[in-house]
């Protein structure tokens, strides 16, 4: 047995949850049966009273002067917290008290069997209403049976018959109300402890579900992060080697065959981008970069973007409402990446005709300087038959037959941007008449930029002058990388020397000899952040160290620069990464 066999109580963190569980369950019959007390009680007084009126003081003194308002303070009380620490005493104080008074009025009315009967109430309510536990109800009832005997005993106006006659009564209903209140308790410790214990089993279970889950999610993150790693550092050499390969004398012929290159190198790289932000989304670590930004460098981009994927006959349209601010608070290229896919996908799906981009003004707070923008991209496109409406933003859901695809795309594009636009705290949809185009929109909310930021953002987005030669050290452990961004970084005038590793790099350094330090993070020998902080505690004077890696997780390029690297570059290098970040430093 789990608990006592005659108090019934368990051990004691147990029991104080039992106790606790007990009083919640209990609260509410308890204040139901109080308050048919204080009725019951007022009632009968009045009616006592009333019916015999040479005991008219003492029934109103006992019932209205002590019994009901004893009642009604115990209701009161039930509403306040410490009430839950006494509340067993107080009821069988309350199952005693009344019972004495009925005792009194037997002493003084002898003949009045009501009274009698009143006592056998008290008995029942005792023990199957006030709520009382076995062993508490047991010392109030045998109290009440022993206070009984001991006044009619000494009261000589009562009959030894009819003393020996309630007796039979009053000490049945004890044994029975004992026996019932036991039985009573024990079962429904019995039932809470099943429950505990499955509980407990259900919690464990759950909590070897949720690690399970975990490691798994953990697991993934690793291997999609390894594998992003040792795809992107293959696609380094491809990338860069196809960009000066498109700067060299071409044919016609070779020119596309460059293009068609590059292309898929693309979509191969937009490919790993969009697993690792769907990975990031599935385990709730996507965070918004929010920046103040141009908002027309946007619209230049999308025009850019259109203009480098369309081969087709296709016109291309901005529209933007004046209200539209010029500056905003957002994350610049999560907005970008949004409109991309709209884009994107537009020039996918729409052989001839147009394709729209309109930016509208919805509101703007006048007192918080939030504002609501809605982008639309428009097309006179294939459509969407309305069958397929409600599978788009699906995760890996595709509108075309999987059998029968006449387009490419991993099915994530259109799911990544609905969680995009929810972080923006805005709203996504569209509308599509097959075979006759779609329109697609989202909202997204910002705070319109301060006018003092409007100078030096204009100057950050100049274009860095190419013609400035920077000497640049390049630490990276593959040789293909060496060879090709080497090869990227020269064809614009800068200077590279190259070493494999952290150790070389500490051991080749030299005060003022380099204006930069590209820095790969993971290297044999030394790693590229113990080569930094090695060398910044060396030196006071060491240029900026900009890591170099194809890490591409969110947050890795926050913890870099918390471990002492400057800024942070993924793989495969790209000139308008390269670019971005020299301007921030020179």
């Amino acid at each position: 047995m789990q608990h006592h066999p005659i108090t019934l109580a368990f051990n004691e963190d147990l029991e104080k949850q039992y106790r606790e569980k007990y009083f919640k369950d209990s609260l509410i019959v308890l204040r139901i049966a109080l308050l048919l007390g204080v009725v019951t009680y007022s009632l009968f007084g009045y009616l006592e009273a009333n019916a015999d009126l040479s005991y008219r003081t003492q029934t109103l003194v006992v019932h209205f002067g002590i019994i009901i308002p004893f009642l009604a303070v115990v209701f009161l009380a039930s509403f306040v917290d410490y009430f839950e620490r006494i509340w067993q005493l107080v009821l069988t104080i309350a199952f005693i008290g009344a019972a004495a008074s009925k005792i009194y009025m037997i002493t003084l009315v002898p003949d009045n069997y009501v009274y009698y009967t009143g006592l056998i109430v008290i008995y029942s309510a005792g023990y199957f209403v006030f709520k009382l536990r076995f062993i508490y109800a047991s010392i109030a009832g045998w109290t009440t049976f022993l206070m009984f005997n001991l006044t009619v005993l000494i009261s000589s106006s009562i009959s030894f018959a009819d003393i020996i006659a309630y007796n039979f009564f009053y000490l049945a209903l004890n044994l029975f109300g004992m026996l019932a209140a036991y039985n009573l308790e024990n079962s429904n410790r019995n039932n809470y402890l099943l429950t505990s214990q499955l509980n407990a089993k259900e919690s464990e279970e759950l909590r070897r579900q949720v690690e399970l889950a975990n490691k798994s999610a953990e697991f993934k993150q690793n291997f999609l992060a390894n594998m992003s790693h040792e795809i992107r550092t293959p696609l380094t050499g491809l990338v860069g080697m196809i960009e000066l390969l498109g700067q060299t004398p071409l044919n016609h012929q070779q020119q596309d065959y460059i293009n068609t290159l590059k292309q898929s190198t693309e979509n191969l790289h937009e490919i790993i981008n969009q697993v690792l932000d769907y990975s990031k989304i599935e385990a709730g670590k996507l965070k918004l970069n929010i920046k103040t930004f141009q908002f027309q460098a946007l619209l230049i981009n999308a025009k850019k973007l259109f203009s480098s994927i369309c081969d087709k006959e296709i016109s291309f349209e901005i529209h933007v409402e004046e209200e539209v601010p010029l500056f905003i608070n957002a994350d610049k290229s999560r907005i970008m990446q949004v409109i991309n896919n709209l884009i994107s996908n537009a020039v996918k799906f729409t052989s001839r005709g147009k394709i729209s981009l309109n930016v509208k003004h919805v509101n703007t707070d006048s007192l918080t300087h939030e504002t609501t923008i809605k982008i639309e991209v428009a097309d006179t496109g294939l459509g969407i038959k309305p069958e397929k409406h409600n599978q788009l933003f699906i995760p890996f859901a595709q509108i075309d037959e999987m059998d029968t695809r006449d387009y490419d795309g991993t099915g994530l594009g259109l799911s990544i941007c609905k969680e995009l636009v929810k972080l923006h705290g805005g709203d996504i949809g569209f509308e599509s008449e097959y075979k006759v185009g779609s329109t697609f929109w989202f909202t997204f909310k910002a705070k319109v930029a301060d006018w003092e930021e409007m100078p030096s953002l204009l100057s950050s987005d100049e274009a860095f002058n190419s013609s400035k030669s920077l000497r640049i050290m390049l630490v990276e452990d593959k040789k293909i990388n060496q060879k090709v961004i080497s090869l990227m970084l020269s064809s614009i005038g800068h200077k590279v020397t190259c070493v494999n590793n952290g150790e070389e790099a500490l051991s080749a350094f030299v005060p003022g000899a380099y204006d930069m330090i590209l820095m790969d993070v993971q290297m044999p020998v030394m790693d590229g952040i113990a080569a930094t902080q090695a060398l910044k505690e060396k030196y006071a004077d060491v240029p900026p160290v900009v890591g170099l890696s194809a890490n591409a997780f969110e947050g890795d390029s926050e913890k870099y620069k918390k471990l002492g690297m400057d800024d942070y570059i993924t793989k495969p290098l790209k000139y308008e990464d390269f670019t971005e970040v020299v301007n921030k430093f020179f």
